[in-house]
């Protein structure tokens, strides 16, 4: 990590607030760059700050708890906004109570079929969404039902979920199902593009898609990490056990219920927080849950780390401008420089010696340019656009920032399940 602000810029600026709270509020950024992770002088920096009243800190009662979820209409709300509630009734075991008024939503695997129709008009729409309100609300805000509100009255759309959120594919029967029912009653389909489609502008997930997505991963975890859609759409369509027979299954010793007890006692082998939520995650969420991370972690100590390389370690001697400069020497790129030797290259960073000492260093280099010649030599090595977009993304996105798609795509054929409609979304 590279610091721009030396330890005086830091303590001039915790100068300007009264608590702590008030400057992580307003300078976050130095308020992370003072604390031990970083640089460690947060309490330097803060000796001469006021300490808030205990009861500035908000304790959720289960009464203050539903008061606070009635605000909200649905689940995500609730959490994107007032996570601290949130957490606390899954804390205290009010959640299902607390939420008892919300509405649900749907997912990326789960839909429901809505219909906006013109009153008194043989006029009708039908779609397929995660958030109904919300898809409504986008319509009435096209051009297309603009001109049908000014032209017959805004009193006259009637928008209505003609269905629950069910699987995708059923969602998709459905839309095609009501679609044909109101077309043979003589209606006018207002939709653009052919039903179908899964809705929210998001790729549907063929079976060649999600292994060719799977075989980039060893495990379940980092496979479902950076492709959780695909994950979901592998379990919904029961691709699970072939996209994922390469992977490593770990070795399960049985499910385990952590107890206070159990806890405490796990707790008890690490000196940080820091290891012990690294290598035994279950139980430090379980604390967390809980309420006892404090008492479990009673014994611990807080590591001294000079920057987020070596985190964890012991402080190293302090560096001398010339023993930096001889640690710099060693090596022919800055890369390697930090990777290898992370102290001296923060201890540097931080007294803008980079550019001295590392004047015999290689400059490495950092972006890939495309070209035409280059996209459309990784083009010739796939068969199909999708495998294309996975393997290659960059140059995939070249090809369109270039306009070179379609020469680029021109011997691909299409991957079953896997072909774009006029709305840019694969479709069947």
């Amino acid at each position: 990590m590279r610091f721009k602000y030396t330890n005086q810029d830091i303590l001039k600026d915790a100068k300007k607030y009264n608590n702590r709270r008030d400057w992580k509020k307003y300078s976050p950024a130095m308020y992370e760059l003072a604390r031990p992770r970083n640089r460690n002088i947060l309490d330097q920096a803060t000796r001469h700050m006021d300490r808030l009243p205990n009861n500035t800190v908000k304790k959720w009662t289960v009464q203050a708890i539903i008061k606070d979820a009635k605000k909200y209409q649905h689940k995500s709300d609730w959490s994107k906004n007032s996570n601290s509630a949130y957490n606390a009734a899954k804390a205290r075991g009010c959640f299902e109570k607390a939420i008892k008024h919300m509405v649900p939503l749907g997912n990326i695997m789960r839909r429901c079929v809505y219909s906006i129709k013109v009153k008194d008009k043989k006029i009708i729409y039908i779609g397929l969404t995660y958030n109904f309100k919300k898809r409504i609300r986008t319509h009435l805000k096209t051009k297309r039902f603009k001109e049908i509100s000014k032209r017959f009255g805004h009193s006259a759309i009637i928008p209505k979920k003609l269905t629950g959120y069910t699987s995708l594919d059923r969602a998709i029967f459905n839309e095609k199902k009501y679609e044909n029912f109101y077309r043979n009653k003589g209606f006018k389909i207002l939709n653009i593009a052919k039903t179908g489609g899964i809705g929210g502008g998001l790729i549907k997930w063929t079976k060649e898609a999600v292994i060719i997505s799977a075989k980039k991963f060893k495990t379940i975890s980092a496979w479902s990490n950076k492709f959780r859609s695909a994950v979901n759409a592998a379990h919904d369509k029961g691709w699970m056990e072939e996209a994922t027979a390469h992977m490593i299954r770990p070795v399960w010793q049985g499910l385990r219920i952590w107890t206070r007890e159990k806890i405490i006692e796990d707790a008890k082998k690490y000196k940080h927080r820091a290891r012990w939520s690294e290598e035994s995650g279950g139980a430090y969420g379980a604390a967390q849950k809980m309420g006892i991370l404090n008492i479990a972690t009673k014994h611990m100590t807080r590591p001294i780390v000079e920057n987020t390389w070596n985190k964890g370690l012991k402080r190293p001697n302090k560096w001398t401008d010339k023993e930096l400069k001889s640690s710099a020497s060693k090596y022919s790129n800055l890369y390697e420089w930090r990777k290898k030797e992370p102290s001296a290259y923060a201890t540097a960073s931080t007294r803008k010696m980079l550019d001295k000492i590392t004047s015999h260093m290689k400059k490495m280099k950092l972006y890939r340019f495309w070209n035409k010649k280059k996209v459309m030599s990784s083009a010739r090595k796939y068969k199909t656009k999708i495998s294309w977009q996975l393997n290659d993304p960059k140059a995939y996105n070249a090809a369109r920032r270039l306009k070179i798609y379609n020469k680029a795509t021109k011997h691909m054929h299409i991957a079953e399940g896997a072909k774009r409609g006029s709305d840019g979304r694969f479709e069947k």
